[in-house]
């Protein structure tokens, strides 16, 4: 199955945030065993690498992502992406459609966040990754 993962799950899974960690680990445990094909979006690779800025160094980001990066694949979006994504007035955040737009152009089942309601105008359904660990 063909997921996508919000830039949130990637943070929990970098920070060990309580309460949502685990879940992460589980979810790219999956990724890691090929029991599940994951995706970020290039945009959250930059993301990543920016706010762990002070609880890691530069060689320590990169060799995160890059481990990441060896289980769960990045994808870009093209140009008719980004202007789909800028005219849809549906989504309050550009961020979310654009991600929202990255899971769709890869076929994703589920975007996986904490932040489901902010995929309420997603094609692609959200799932949280607890929701998700349940089906």
């Amino acid at each position: 199955m063909v997921v996508f993962f919000d830039t949130n799950v990637v943070l929990d899974y970098f920070l060990d945030r309580d309460g949502f960690a685990e879940d992460a680990r589980l979810l790219l445990r999956k990724c890691y065993d090929e029991k599940l094909t994951g995706y970020i979006s290039s945009n959250t690779i930059a993301d990543v690498f920016y706010i762990t800025r002070k609880q890691f160094s530069a060689k320590a980001r990169r060799a995160k992502l890059y481990d990441l990066c060896e289980f769960v694949k990045a994808v870009g979006l093209e140009h008719e992406n980004v202007i789909s994504a800028i005219e849809n007035e549906k989504f309050a955040d550009l961020e979310d459609c654009l991600q929202s737009e990255c899971a769709e152009k890869i076929g994703a089942k589920y975007i996986i966040t904490r932040n489901i309601k902010d995929f309420a105008n997603s094609k692609i359904p959200a799932i949280t990754p607890s929701d998700f660990l349940r089906l």
